[in-house]
Parts: C-alpha cells; sequence; structure tokens
C-alpha cells in the first residue's frame, strides 16, 4: 500500500505491507513495524506508486526511483536499495502513469517530461513534446492514465490539454522509433484485453460508459463507441483448491451475482488441460431485482484442476460477480507418474 492512509492521516512518505507470513487477511502492524519509510515523517517525501519489474518493486516518489527487494528477515521480509534515479519532479505525477513495457518502465513525470527506465539506468524520451506537455491542464494531470498497445508497440498516455475538464487526447511513444503521436480519442481508462494467445489488444473505457477496441477496424471517428459491442466475458484461472497433482471430486459450485439490472448470463467450465468449453447445467441464469442470486453448478467428474467462464448473453449488456464458492473435496486421488 503505497501512501497509506490512517484514518485522517495519509502517511505520504511509507510504504505498508501485510504480514511477513503472506497472510492477506491480516494488517498486523502496517504502521509500526510492517513499512518501509522513504523518508522523515512531514519531510514532504511523497510516495507516489510503485511497478513489479526486473525483480524488483521498483518504488516511485515524486523525485526518486528505488528499487524494493526481498530479505532473509521475516520480521521485515522487505528492503529497498539507494535511488537509482534522482531528478526533482522526475518522479511519475501519479501510479497510473507508470507503464510497464518492451521490458521497460516509461513514466509521464512532474516536471512534465518522459522518463524511460532500461535496467536500473533511467533517461529522459520526451524532450521534443516539451511543447505540448507544458500546455496540459495542471488541474488533470493527476487522473492521468497509461497502457500498451503490444501491436502497434505504442506507450500511451490519456491526457487533458489546455482547459479540457475530461481526458481527449493520447499522447502515443512508439518504443522502436522513438516517434510520438498525439490522438483525439476520449478515454479515461486504459487495459489489455487478451483475444487469444497470439492476441492481444488495447481497450479504452470511455466517459460514455462503454468500451472499446483501440486502433482496429471496427470502431470510427474518435473511437468513442464501437461498432460491435466487446462480450463482458470473465475466465478465471486454473483453480486447484492448493492441492496441485492431486484429483479432486466436487458435487458442485456456486457463482454469486449482485444484479445490476435484468441480465441473462452463460456459465461454462473445463478442467485439466482440455481446450473447450462445457456449459454449466444451470445456463443460461436470468436474474432481475437486487438481492443476490447463486447459481449453483453442478460438477460432473473430478479434476485436477477448473476454469470458470461467465458471460453476457445480450450484446452490451452487464453483470455483476462477487464472488465464487467451492465446498470442501468430497474426495481425493492421487495422482500417479
Amino acid at each position: 500500500m503505497f501512501s497509506p492512509t490512517d484514518g485522517p492521516t495519509t502517511r505520504y512518505e511509507k510504504v505498508s505491507f501485510n504480514s511477513a507470513n503472506d497472510d492477506h487477511d491480516i494488517w498486523a502492524n502496517p504502521y509500526t513495524t510492517n513499512f518501509l519509510n522513504f523518508g522523515r515523517e512531514g519531510s514532504g517525501v511523497q510516495v507516489v506508486g510503485g511497478e513489479a519489474y526486473a525483480d524488483h518493486l521498483m518504488t516511485f516518489t515524486t523525485d526518486k526511483v528505488f528499487p524494493v527487494y526481498t530479505t532473509p528477515n521475516a520480521t521485515l521480509p522487505f528492503a529497498f536499495q539507494k535511488d537509482i534515479f534522482s531528478e526533482e519532479g522526475g518522479g511519475p505525477i501519479g501510479a497510473h502513469a507508470i507503464v510497464s513495457a518492451n521490458q521497460r518502465l516509461y513514466w509521464l513525470s512532474q516536471n512534465l517530461d518522459i522518463k524511460q527506465q532500461t535496467g536500473f539506468e533511467v533517461n529522459s524520451v520526451g524532450y521534443n513534446l516539451q511543447p505540448f506537455l507544458r500546455g496540459l491542464s495542471k488541474t488533470r494531470l493527476a487522473f492521468t492514465v497509461g497502457g500498451w498497445s503490444s501491436k502497434y508497440r505504442l506507450v500511451l498516455w490519456a491526457v487533458s490539454d489546455g482547459t479540457d475538464t475530461q481526458h481527449q487526447d493520447v499522447i502515443g511513444f512508439q518504443v522502436d522509433t522513438g516517434q510520438f503521436y498525439l490522438f483525439t480519442l476520449q478515454v479515461n481508462a486504459l487495459a489489455a484485453r487478451v483475444v487469444s494467445t497470439t492476441d492481444q489488444r488495447l481497450i479504452g473505457g470511455h466517459y460514455n460508459g462503454l468500451f472499446s477496441n483501440l486502433f482496429d477496424g471496427s470502431t470510427t471517428g474518435d473511437l468513442q463507441t464501437a461498432a460491435s459491442v466487446i462480450d463482458a466475458d470473465t475466465i478465471t484461472t486454473r483453480i486447484n483448491h492448493g492441492q496441485p497433482g492431486v484429483f479432486k471430486k466436487i458435487p458442485y459450485y456456486g457463482v454469486f451475482f449482485d444484479p445490476i439490472g435484468t441480465e441473462s448470463v452463460t456459465i461454462q467450465h473445463r478442467f485439466n488441460d482440455e481446450t473447450s468449453w462445457t456449459a454449466a447445467d444451470v445456463s443460461p441464469v436470468v436474474m432481475s431485482g437486487t438481492d443476490t442470486k447463486i447459481a449453483y453448478v453442478g460438477v460432473p467428474a473430478p479434476y485436477e484442476s477448473i476454469q470458470i467462464r461467465i458471460r453476457d448473453n445480450n450484446s452490451g449488456e452487464r453483470y455483476r460477480v462477487t464472488k465464487i464458492g467451492f465446498p470442501r473435496p468430497l474426495s481425493t486421488y492421487m495422482s500417479v507418474s
């Protein structure tokens, strides 16, 4: 937790972490024991955010970059090295302005520059864009969001120019040529969408509540809306219930929904290394109202791992999944190799 809030007090100079035994439900002493202190309290040091990079957690303040690493000390399992970069205002303008891409880190800095970190070396790549950067809305800088388009190898930042009160422009940095591009795109969020094992696309979240693929043939104009809506499609990782290599048998699992309006969804699952999906015995699940809806899905056979897929049946419809629950396995079968 970067610059954690303790009631009415924000600890700007600290990074807090959960207990040393990695219990995510317990924050024993986040301000007295389980923390790293990057400056004296009240000194003006502010931790902006962090990003995993090169086996370290790179932690950014407004002026510096520190590598955080693990230690063999169970009481304090993290520590940080001397800063690898120091420049007044050289840190990112916010946590969402840091982009990990092309085996490097990129960020839009407090002093209106674009920085590139390669290994533990940081340099400026935004000099040519200085006139545009200095014209950005100062009050909107903290809301800047970044993303990575692997197809076009562009690092992107959605920004507000001049007196804009929303992000109306996107800065693109082509990592191979060093060229900058400016796009008229109205987005307030950027994220990667995995379409297949070889196709990863950048999607933009728009101010009208929709989202779309960016830079493809299905969109027109400023890409505010797409010609065809992207399915709301949720796929879990492979779940082994903490027992890898063991075949489990459960009678069912439960999917908990919090209805938004009136929606219909399909639930599918697949086991182990299967590549095709099997429709659940309760699909489709139709819901309405405001009470929690629980779909109980039968499981026909033992498995080592299971993946669950949930998707909307009606184009453009939304749904909200709050949790997925499993009973304790009835019996286990050890795999033999």
